[in-house]
């Protein structure tokens, strides 16, 4: 998805339309992991980013305990 591609703007999708909104994915170029998390909370669809709410800060520290 090019960076420039609002959320808001991405309607092709048929799951557009369904729940609170759209996040894109923030993909590190390199990275070996990939973290899926459930639908995104209401503050991720407001920011455009996942895990944006104190849940995301929780499972940073734990990524980070744990060496990832």
């Amino acid at each position: 998805m090019p960076s420039q591609m609002k959320p808001a703007s991405c309607s092709a999708c048929p799951m557009f339309h369904f729940g609170e909104g759209f996040v894109p994915p923030q993909i590190t170029p390199g990275s070996t992991t990939i973290v899926i998390g459930e639908a995104p909370r209401e503050q991720d669809v407001q920011c455009g980013k996942p895990f944006s709410d104190g849940c995301g800060s929780i499972l940073a520290n734990m990524l980070s305990n744990a060496g990832i």
